[in-house]
C-alpha cells in the first residue's frame, strides 16, 4: 500500500491536473489539499505535508510553465505570463484567497447551489484544519489552520460564524440555490470542540433539522469524533 500511495503521490506531483484541481478557485482545492495531505501523512512525506499546508493559507505560484516543480511552487495552468513569479492572482488559496474578511465564500456562494457547495467547502475547510493538527507537521505549530488568520484577515472561524445566521433562520440568505439544507451539524460540533466554546455545539443542535443531510443527525459519525460533546 504504501508504495503504491507513494507512486500515486509523484504522478500527483507531476500531473497538469492535480496542478489544476488544488490550485483551483473554488472547493476543489482544499479538497484535493486534504485528500493528498492524507497521503502524505501515510508515505511520511513531511516535506510535501507541509507544502499542502503553506499553499492553503495564502497563494504561492512562481511558475506555470513547469509541473514537476515541487508542489508548493506549482501555479495554476491557465495563469496567464506567470513565466516570472505570480502575484497570486491567478489561483486563489482556500483560506487567504477563498474567504472573505467578514467569513463569505463568494466562489461557492455564486454557484447555482450555493447553500449546498457553501457547506460543504466548509466541511472541506475543517478537514483540512484537522489534518493540520497531525503529528507529521506537530513540530511547526504555524501549521495549524484552525487558528490561521490571513494577511487579508479571513480564517476559517469567520467561515463558519458568517454562515450560523442563516443556518439558524436569522437571516436570509442572499443568494440563489437548489438546495435550503445548511449541512453544518458536523463542522458545529468540530468548532465546540476544537475551540471549547459550547455556543457551537448549541448551534449544532439547532441546525439538526437539515444539518445531517438524509439521515439523523444521531447517526452522524460527528457524534463519535467528538464524543465529549454529547450525542444527538
Amino acid at each position: 500500500m504504501t508504495q503504491w500511495l507513494t507512486q500515486w503521490s509523484a504522478w500527483m506531483k507531476s500531473s497538469p491536473f492535480s496542478t489544476w484541481a488544488c490550485n483551483y478557485v473554488n472547493n476543489h482545492n482544499a479538497a484535493c489539499r486534504s485528500s493528498w495531505f492524507a497521503v502524505a501523512a501515510w508515505i511520511g512525506d513531511d516535506e510535501l505535508a507541509h507544502a499542502l499546508l503553506t499553499g492553503a493559507k495564502e497563494p504561492q505560484w512562481t511558475n506555470t510553465s513547469n509541473s514537476s516543480m515541487p508542489y508548493q511552487h506549482l501555479g495554476a495552468p491557465n495563469c496567464a505570463g506567470c513565466g516570472a513569479p505570480c502575484s497570486g492572482t491567478c489561483g486563489k488559496a482556500p483560506i487567504g484567497g477563498q474567504i472573505l474578511k467578514d467569513g463569505e465564500l463568494p466562489e461557492e456562494a455564486g454557484r447555482v447551489n450555493s447553500v449546498g457547495y457553501t457547506c460543504a467547502e466548509t466541511g472541506n475547510l475543517f478537514r483540512l484544519a484537522q489534518l493540520s493538527r497531525h503529528p507529521i507537521v506537530a513540530d511547526t505549530p504555524t501549521d495549524d489552520l484552525y487558528t490561521y488568520v490571513s494577511k487579508s484577515e479571513s480564517s476559517i472561524r469567520g467561515a463558519i460564524d458568517y454562515l450560523v445566521p442563516f443556518a439558524l433562520g436569522e437571516k436570509k440568505w442572499p443568494y440563489p440555490s437548489e438546495a435550503a439544507d445548511w449541512q453544518l451539524y458536523a463542522v458545529l460540533r468540530q468548532a465546540a470542540a476544537v475551540w471549547d466554546n459550547a455556543t457551537y455545539a448549541q448551534w449544532a443542535t439547532r441546525t439538526m433539522a437539515s444539518g445531517c443531510g438524509a439521515v439523523s443527525c444521531a447517526g452522524d459519525s460527528s457524534n463519535l469524533w467528538w464524543p465529549s460533546l454529547g450525542s444527538a
